[in-house]
């Protein structure tokens, strides 16, 4: 079996078993390809076009799935951890997403 279609499988997988909705991809995207820096319910509301409260619960939503991790502070940030497993399916993630936007 071909690194591709492997790739592609656990693509697949993860979107069906830990995503919820788009605006989550958008935003678990969009925190991985800023891995250097920490976003706020406010500054993510700006970007996917969802209300600051909507973002919120996003955030919330992927940082109790393990997907980001929250900053603890009084502005509730969130970032990225990154390793070779989690950022080689990220990337992976990401490169279908941009691919194959409306399969996603």
């Amino acid at each position: 079996m071909s690194s591709d279609s492997e790739d592609n499988r656990a693509v697949e997988q993860f979107l069906l078993e830990r995503i919820d909705s788009v605006p989550h991809l958008e935003a678990r995207l969009l925190v991985w390809n800023t891995r250097s820096a920490p976003w706020s319910s406010e500054e993510l509301a700006k970007r996917p076009f969802v209300n600051p409260d909507v973002a919120k619960g996003i955030l919330q939503d992927l940082a109790r799935q393990g997907l980001i991790v929250a900053i603890s502070g009084a502005d509730e940030r969130c970032c990225c951890e990154s390793g070779p497993g989690k950022d080689r399916l990220v990337e992976s993630i990401d490169l279908t997403y941009r691919r194959e936007l409306v399969r996603v």
